[in-house]
């Protein structure tokens, strides 16, 4: 398994005042537009596909109003798939403008909606592509997205960003309780698509250099003696391995890119201790996941437009092997796939194809 690129990003969101922002369970964006709201998204569908029978699954719950179910319902508008990140910063920020392409003509009645866990309702919305965007349902749906296309949309259309309001409604009275703003994600791609899966990784790793002058004597004994590195550098990663093996972040999940030659260097110096650190954290991986790594920081795609693809090979094969016996794991055969291989630098097929064949 081959990893190209790892880009770690972090969202801040931000409130203001009158304006409360907060994440669902499944990930989603939503803003709250009531300053005290009366309505509350439990969770929401991550996305829908182009598969028939698709529906939107919305867990709602109304708070701060007194009045009694029977006479609340929820008003749904959704509007044209979003054309850039500044129109979807926009949509957070402030709500959607514009048109609806798809809204309720009268509120789905709360009453009528089955209960979920933590005191809500589901509202089940089919998706269906075209229509005439009245949200007519049926006597099960009593309301049906329709996405229509629109100029000035997404340019995928129908795949993409719809922002979604849905307002909690006094049926008698047609007034607004309390409004959130979500996001529907229609995506054409195949059901066996998966998810992008996001990890914080941490490199186990420092610059060394060749030795001054290592003697006969402790290059036998231990190879590695012909490199060195400050002493600082390998304190810091003795001091990485160490905080991270500590009580207080143990259940952290991290991925660690330990490097062999590192860890060679390590484990003949006083620092010896990180190395079996590492190994209880190779013992815990639902938690930390090692990665494998060359032996020493090599340009996959350099070696191998220079006809070196063997060097390669041997790289991730010493590295792997280095890991394993640093923290105790066996050395997976390379027909069965190796550890997981993380690199920064930029790939071309045949250096893809190379790794791959390297397990």
């Amino acid at each position: 398994m081959v990893v190209v690129a790892v880009v770690i990003v972090g969202v801040a969101l931000l409130g203001r005042p009158g304006l409360a922002v907060a994440s669902p369970a499944s990930g989603g964006s939503v803003v709250l537009d009531s300053p005290a709201p009366a309505l509350e998204l439990l969770s929401q569908t991550s996305w829908v596909t182009a598969a028939p029978g698709q529906v939107f699954d919305l867990h709602l719950r109304a708070t701060s109003t007194s009045l009694p179910a029977s006479q609340l319902g929820f008003a749904v508008s959704v509007f044209p798939c979003l054309s850039s990140v500044s129109a979807f910063d926009q949509s957070v920020g402030s709500g959607p403008t514009g048109t609806p392409v798809s809204s309720t003509t009268t509120p789905v009645a709360l009453g009528g909606l089955p209960t979920v866990a933590g005191g809500g309702v589901d509202l089940s919305i089919p998706v269906e592509v075209g229509g005439t965007g009245s949200g007519a349902g049926s006597a099960t749906s009593p309301f049906t997205i329709h996405l229509r296309p629109v100029t000035g949309q997404c340019q995928l259309f129908p795949a993409g960003v719809y922002p979604m309001r849905v307002q909690l409604v006094d049926t008698s009275s047609g007034s607004v309780l309390g409004s959130i703003t979500t996001h529907l994600v229609y995506t054409e791609a195949a059901a066996t698509t998966q998810r992008l899966r996001v990890a914080v990784v941490i490199p186990v790793q420092t610059t060394q250099r060749a030795a001054r002058a290592p003697s006969p004597a402790a290059l036998l004994a231990r190879p590695t003696s012909a490199l060195t590195a400050p002493t600082a550098a390998v304190s810091g990663v003795a001091g990485t391995v160490a905080v991270i093996d500590s009580p207080a972040h143990q259940t952290v999940p991290l991925t660690l890119q330990v490097s062999g030659q590192t860890v060679g260097l390590v484990a003949g110096g006083p620092h010896a201790s990180a190395v079996a650190q590492l190994g209880q954290l190779a013992a815990s991986p639902d938690v930390h996941q090692l990665t494998a790594a060359p032996f020493a920081p090599v340009d996959a795609a350099a070696l191998v437009g220079a006809g070196l693809t063997s060097e390669l090979a041997q790289q991730v094969a010493r590295g792997t092997q280095a890991g394993a016996e640093a923290t105790g794991r066996p050395v997976p055969a390379a027909a069965g796939g190796l550890w997981p291989c993380i690199t920064g630098d930029p790939l071309d097929t045949t250096t893809g194809a190379a790794l791959v064949g390297d397990g």
